[in-house]
């Protein structure tokens, strides 16, 4: 839940200002455990509205809607003269030269959004109303949505019915029926499941509505926000340059909201005769307007259009206006022909559908992101992101069933895991991974997407559970990926809130989550990742034992998990290999084999019993390096190689005889694994200085003479073997000392 209210929030700003000092010398001593200083700089992206002036109410948000078939590595166009849809790939020969969905399904007819700047409501609803009507789902042959109420709770939002968006606002600079509004903006509040609404539940008609709607604001204020007739679950943001996939998704929805101009010299522009409009590429947009496309027509002549002001090229789109019927840009039928080239449409660069579903599809939307602005997040080939829930729905157990994510870029992988039973709320990864629950999909377009769990998970009232959601795109000449963020902004014509709290939206960075409220610059950021639950009773469990082995590096796990849902009845951590030791680094060569004995460790200092591993011993017999492989099973896992000296047996000083300024040596024989033998004599004692060696490299050579040393001095002398293996001298224990004193 969010739990700072506005008040409190600029409580503390007056109080973190009064201290600014304070703070500024804090940043210069940046906690380890945050992101790097120029993360917010790097990652983050902001789209403000223009401050174009609204004539009929669409304001213009200077986006980057890219083609789907955009430039591979290799510089192809991916999958050219093919429509891309879900990420899937289908010939374009489906569809017809002309389409009209007036002509072949259901629609709420003629509309008019009269002195009103609600064209934005207006193309939605009527976006909306080709849904609900023509969708095997719904029931309805006859349907006015209202655009009255859709308009008022754009800005007017109320809380969910969960209160995780409490504090969320959005507001404008205007009245609600005069400052206009944004086909994305719009997308997004309706995806927090308020703005659908009937229109013989408006407290006024609409047409009787005054033009600034002030005197009805209370009226509105009473109804319910949250009992809406539709559910958005999804919304493609489609590009102007993508023609086919608008076709098909006319064809899919029966119209899509886009944006054109329509300056006060609109005429100069239109044809009545022919009823066909197209525009100069003059410097700015002059009269932002939102309307329907619902068809095509790829013979419309280029000569339809105005003399003096025409395309190159036949074709135009079909929009459905909001100005009524027979006047100018509207038909009968409210409609009017617009060329595919129309330089302003590819400018404003804004085709939005809107896909709803009943409102039975899911109980319960779990939400953070409660306002209309966009914000995004960006990074190149990967980025992951995470939100932190309590269930708290009235129902002892919900099912999540599935996610919804608001993106902006293209022809992206989503990959959605779900973690169960959350134990550290700064953690989104210490619960439960529910493997059977994890779902990837390649999206298409931007915009918000629902992705359906492959099983839904099971949860009980007052779990925690975490959605981890991660972006990654490749083999493109742009593999940047972007989460659009819900955040506090101020417009030119809006202004948004977005109320946050620790532990809800978590940003992956690095090896680490960061929480982004503890972020500097992302403190009110919210990521748009919701999650959809149904009631549910509590499942039937069929508990496996599920084991995540431990290793040198990290512990494991013993988990009783039921296959079915996910639900941990149990979790034993097992603790990560720490240390292992041999009895001895080295021994003596004795002809046989030598396994020196082995003793493992876990991170709590007790011992792991050998029935978790096996030893295999190598090179152990002779002189050298041995080795003995420690291999790791049952709830352990791994190789470990520890390494030990097979030292040649000693020898011993048989005789010592005085010389003229020298000795004679005789020794004992021990040819059995030497190459020879090593002799150290000294004026010291115990060795500390004055130390002289001499070595026989033959292991029969038993004797040896020492000369030119000093007369009647006393030299302390030791011996040992040595066996040479691979270039490397391996000695024995030295021999008891003797001393001699030349002549």
């Amino acid at each position: 839940m969010k739990k700072k209210s506005l008040i409190i929030y600029f409580l503390l700003l007056i109080f973190v200002c009064s201290f600014l000092p304070l703070k500024a010398d804090a940043k210069t001593s940046k906690n380890s455990n945050s992101l790097s200083d120029d993360y917010f700089s790097n990652h983050i992206k902001k789209y403000y509205s223009s401050n174009n002036d609204t004539k009929y109410g669409e304001h213009y948000i200077k986006m980057e809607n890219k083609s789907v078939h955009e430039k591979t590595a290799s510089g192809n166009i991916y999958e050219k003269g093919k429509i891309l849809l879900d990420g899937v790939a289908k010939s374009a020969s489906i569809l017809p030269e002309r389409f009209n969905s007036l002509e072949s399904m259901k629609n709420a007819g003629v509309v008019d959004q009269g002195n009103k700047n609600t064209c934005w409501a207006f193309s939605a609803c009527n976006v909306i109303s080709f849904d609900m009507l023509n969708s095997n789902e719904f029931n309805y042959d006859s349907l006015n949505l209202s655009e009255l109420q859709m308009a008022y709770f754009e800005y007017n939002r109320q809380d969910d019915p969960l209160h995780l968006t409490t504090g969320d606002t959005n507001g404008v600079t205007d009245t609600y029926l005069e400052s206009g509004g944004n086909e994305m903006f719009n997308a997004l509040v309706l995806a927090s499941w308020q703005g659908i609404y009937d229109e013989n539940n408006d407290p006024v008609k609409y047409s009787d509505v005054p033009q600034d709607g002030v005197s009805v604001m209370e009226a509105l204020s009473k109804i319910d926000a949250n009992d809406t007739l539709a559910h958005l679950q999804n919304s493609d943001w489609l590009s102007v340059e993508d023609t086919d996939e608008i076709k098909n998704a006319v064809r899919k929805y029966g119209a899509v909201a886009v944006s054109i101009d329509v300056p006060p010299n609109y005429t100069d522009y239109y044809n009545a005769e022919t009823n066909a409009y197209y525009t100069t590429d003059y410097d700015d947009i002059l009269g932002g307007h939102s309307v329907t496309l619902v068809g095509w027509d790829d013979n419309f002549k280029a000569s339809n259009f105005k003399e003096g002001n025409q395309p190159q090229n036949d074709g135009a789109w079909i929009i459905l206006n909001s100005w009524g019927s027979n006047r100018n840009l509207s038909d009968e039928n409210g409609c009017f022909y617009l060329s595919y080239e129309d330089p302003k449409f590819k400018e404003l660069d804004t085709v939005v559908t809107y896909d709803v579903e009943p409102i039975d599809n899911y109980d319960y939307n779990y939400q953070y992101d409660g306002t209309m602005n966009l914000g995004g997040l960006k990074d190149e080939g990967s980025l992951t992101a995470a939100n932190i829930y309590e269930a708290k729905g009235d129902s002892a157990y919900e099912n999540i069933e599935a996610v919804g994510v608001g993106i902006f870029t293209t022809n992206t992988n989503v990959k959605v895991e779900i973690y169960k039973n959350i134990t550290d709320t700064t953690n989104p990864l210490s619960g439960s991974l529910v493997k059977e629950a994890t779902t990837q999909q390649k999206i298409s377009t931007g915009g918000f997407h629902t992705i359906k769990l492959k099983n839904p998970v099971n949860i009980k009232h007052g779990e925690k559970y975490s959605v981890v959601v991660t972006l990654s795109k490749s083999g493109y000449e742009d593999n940047e990926v972007e989460f659009i963020l819900s955040s506090t902004e101020d417009g030119s014509w809006y202004h948004t809130y977005n109320n946050t709290a620790k532990n809800q939206s978590f940003v992956y960075d690095n090896g680490t989550f960061y929480d982004l409220i503890k972020e500097d610059g992302f403190e009110s950021y919210s990521f748009r990742i919701k999650a959809y639950t149904k009631k549910a009773v509590e499942e039937e469990h069929d508990y496996v034992t599920k084991i995540t082995k431990a290793t040198v590096s990290k512990d494991g796990l013993i988990e009783e998990v039921c296959s079915l849902c996910g639900d941990v009845k149990s979790s034993t951590k097992i603790n990560k290999i720490s240390k292992i030791n041999l009895s001895k680094s080295s021994y003596i060569c004795t002809g046989k084999a030598i396994k020196p004995q082995v003793t493992v460790k876990d991170s709590a200092g007790k011992t792991i019993n050998s029935k978790y591993y096996t030893l295999s011993y190598k090179s152990n017999k002779n002189v050298g390096t041995g080795s003995v492989t420690i291999t790791f099973k049952t709830y352990y896992s791994g190789k470990v190689t520890k390494s030990f000296s097979i030292l040649p047996k000693s020898t011993s000083i048989k005789k010592l005889s005085a010389l003229n300024k020298g000795f004679k040596l005789a020794l004992n024989k021990q040819v059995s694994q030497t190459s020879g033998y090593q002799i150290i004599y000294s004026t010291s004692k115990n060795f500390s200085k004055n130390n002289k060696y001499v070595t026989i490299s033959k292991n029969t050579t038993l004797s040896k003479t020492i000369s030119k040393l000093k007369a009647k001095t006393t030299y302390y002398v030791k011996v040992r073997t040595y066996k040479k293996v691979n270039k490397k001298n391996y000695y024995s224990a030295w021999s008891l000392v003797k001393k001699v004193k030349t002549k």
